[in-house]
C-alpha cells in the first residue's frame, strides 16, 4: 500500500514543509512515525473510510477521491468504479491512539486519533475558544476568570455605585463615564459627606445619652451595694442576738429539768420507818 514509505513510487519525495510538520509533531509527542503512515495525502488527516485506488494501489479517504480520476500521489489514472475498501488501513487507524495536541499546555488525555477533532472542539480544557463578550482567544479554562475580571466588555457598575450612581456599562467605557460624569459624582460625594456628618452627630448624641444612663446606673448600683452591706451587718447582729437567746433558753431548760427532778423526788410516797428514821435523823 503506497501510503507506507516502502509502497510509495520512487519518484515521490516528501516536501520540506511536510518533513518539518512531521518532525514537529513527533517532537511534540503528538504523533509517531507509525501514526504518520496512516494519514491521507489529500486531507492530511488519519484515514476516514479509506479506499485503495486501482491500479496504483495508493490509499486515500473516500471523501478525498479526486474528481479528475488521477492518483494524488503518483498521478496514475484510476477507475472510480473500482475503489477497494482498505480494511488494513481501517483497522490500523482504529487502533491508533495519541495524546491530546494540547499536551504541552496541560491536557493529559490519550484518545483515538479519530476522536482528536471532537475532543479539541468540545472536551479539551485547554482548547482555544473565543470569549463570547470580546472575542479574544484563550484556553477554555481561563474564560470564566477572564470574563469576571479582565474582559473589557464585561458589564460593571460605576465606581460611585454605592453613592448613588446606578449606571452599568462595559468595562472599557468606565473611564470615559467617570471622566464625563465627575461633576455629578462630586455632588454625590458631597451629599454622602453631609449625610455622614449628620449621622456622626446623631451617633455622638446617642453616645452622650448612653454615657449619662451608665453613670446613673453606676450610682444606683453603688447605693444598692451600700444598702446590701447595711442589710448584711444587720443580719449579723440578728444572728448574734439569736445565738445569745439560744444560750439563755438552753440554760432555762436545764434548770427546769433539775427542778422537775426535785419535784418528782418530793412526790414519791415515804414509808413510816423511813419517815421515822428521817425524823430521828433530823432531831439528832
Amino acid at each position: 500500500m503506497s501510503s507506507s514509505p516502502q509502497h510509495r513510487p520512487l519518484e515521490y519525495v516528501m516536501s520540506e514543509e511536510e518533513k518539518r510538520a512531521k518532525a514537529e509533531a513527533v517532537r511534540a509527542g503528538q504523533a509517531t512515525d507509525e501514526e504518520e503512515v496512516w494519514r491521507c495525502h489529500v486531507c492530511h488527516s488519519h484515514f476516514d473510510d479509506p479506499v485503495i485506488l486501482s491500479p496504483c494501489g495508493d490509499t486515500v479517504c473516500r471523501k478525498c477521491v479526486p474528481a479528475d480520476h488521477l492518483c494524488p500521489e503518483c498521478k496514475t489514472p484510476f477507475n472510480p468504479d473500482n475503489l477497494i475498501p482498505s480494511k488494513v488501513a481501517l483497522r490500523a487507524v482504529a487502533s491508533l491512539h495519541c495524546m491530546c495536541p494540547n499536551r504541552i499546555q496541560g491536557c493529559t488525555v490519550v484518545l483515538n486519533v479519530h476522536d482528536v477533532d471532537a475532543h479539541l472542539n468540545r472536551e479539551c480544557p485547554q482548547r482555544i475558544v473565543e470569549c463570547s463578550l470580546c472575542h479574544e482567544k484563550m484556553p477554555y479554562l481561563l474564560v470564566e476568570k477572564h470574563q469576571s475580571t479582565t474582559c473589557k466588555n464585561r458589564m460593571v457598575h460605576c465606581s460611585f455605585f454605592d453613592l448613588g450612581c446606578s449606571v452599568t456599562m462595559p468595562q472599557y467605557e468606565l473611564a470615559d463615564h467617570e471622566r464625563t460624569q465627575y461633576i455629578a459624582h462630586i455632588a454625590m460625594l458631597r451629599a454622602a459627606l453631609t449625610h455622614s456628618r449628620a449621622d456622626h452627630a446623631q451617633v455622638g448624641a446617642t453616645l452622650n445619652a448612653t454615657r449619662d444612663e451608665l453613670r446613673t446606673t453606676r450610682d444606683e448600683l453603688r447605693a444598692a451595694q451600700g444598702q446590701l452591706a447595711a442589710s448584711v451587718e444587720e443580719l449579723h447582729k440578728v444572728q448574734a442576738h439569736q445565738a445569745e437567746e439560744k444560750e439563755v433558753v438552753e440554760a432555762l431548760i436545764q434548770e427546769m429539768t433539775t427542778l422537775k427532778g426535785r419535784v418528782d423526788e418530793l412526790k414519791r410516797p415515804v414509808s413510816p420507818t423511813a419517815a421515822g428514821m428521817t425524823i430521828s435523823r433530823r432531831l439528832w
